[in-house]
């Protein structure tokens, strides 16, 4: 709730468009219809389940599931907000086996960045068609991390860097030896991805890819807002990643240069994500 964008608004308003971008197409993947019963796994803040939650009706219905409790409140009070708690329940629980969920009982499972975080993903898979109903819908989003590798040496989080490689390659070591959820992350990309699916029994099988390797803007408005940011939840900051990496003289350097990089847009998008949908057989 807060390290997504280090309580920064500008950076919160950026973050939140594009959220919606994907939020809308997972939406549009899972062609909801009123009345449909949907299960929003790893519902985080409620961004896509509570946005099902209007477009399946007063007769529809939504599960939320996340392993946080903490989220699961937040959600249910944004569900409260909304005036939709009726329509909506939530169930602590999370993959790969979502075991207080019954078999076949949703017309539809939304997935947005959860199976990123498990290690297990063919389990995870197969708990989805599990607890699909027959001609039950999939729609789920991930991104595809391992697009990023090889790291280019000269640049730090996309940021060009020269000047102190020494200092951003010691944070990049730092990093890598400090995450455990790593190779989850890492390890698959989506041709990987689409073979599980198919190999968890769903099938019509479709998915969109988008891979970019471009200059742009920079994810934050400057280097303190950036700095106040994790690359994912289970990550420290990128500012407490140079703090934990460096000396204070070092970090300092490295932070002078990033906020460099912010003046001169010395920054590269290097991302790839996939859109997939799907459903369990007839």
């Amino acid at each position: 709730m807060h390290r997504r964008d280090g309580d920064y608004p500008a950076t919160r308003e950026v973050t939140a468009r594009a959220l919606q971008r994907i939020r809308d197409k997972v939406l549009a993947d899972a062609a909801l219809v009123p009345g449909d019963r949907v299960l929003d796994v790893g519902c985080g803040d409620g961004l896509v389940g509570l946005r099902a939650a209007e477009l399946v009706g007063p007769d529809g219905h939504v599960t939320f599931t996340d392993f946080s409790a903490l989220l699961l409140r937040h959600a249910a009070d944004a569900a409260a907000l909304a005036g939709l708690d009726k329509r909506c329940s939530f169930v602590h629980s999370a993959l790969p086996d979502l075991a207080e969920l019954p078999d076949a009982c949703f017309d539809v499972v939304t997935i947005r960045s959860v199976l990123i975080y498990v290690a297990d993903k063919a389990g995870a898979l197969a708990t989805v068609h599990r607890v699909l109903r027959p001609g039950g819908r999939l729609a789920l989003f991930e991104p595809i991390n391992s697009f990023g590798l090889p790291a280019d040496p000269n640049r730090l989080w996309g940021f060009g860097v020269d000047g102190a490689l020494d200092e951003a390659a010691t944070v990049s070591r730092v990093a890598a030896a400090n995450a455990p959820e790593h190779a989850t992350m890492l390890g698959f990309d989506e041709r990987d991805l689409f073979a599980l699916v198919q190999r968890a029994g769903l099938v019509d099988v479709r998915m969109d890819y988008h891979a970019e390797i471009a200059a742009g803007s920079p994810p934050a408005a400057d280097v303190d807002s950036f700095l106040a940011t994790a690359a994912n939840p289970l990550a420290p900051t990128y500012g407490e990643l140079l703090a934990r990496a460096l000396t204070p003289d070092a970090a300092g350097r490295l932070r002078d240069r990033l906020a460099r990089a912010f003046v001169e847009r010395d920054f590269v998008r290097r991302v790839a994500v996939a859109h997939l949908a799907a459903r369990r057989p007839n």
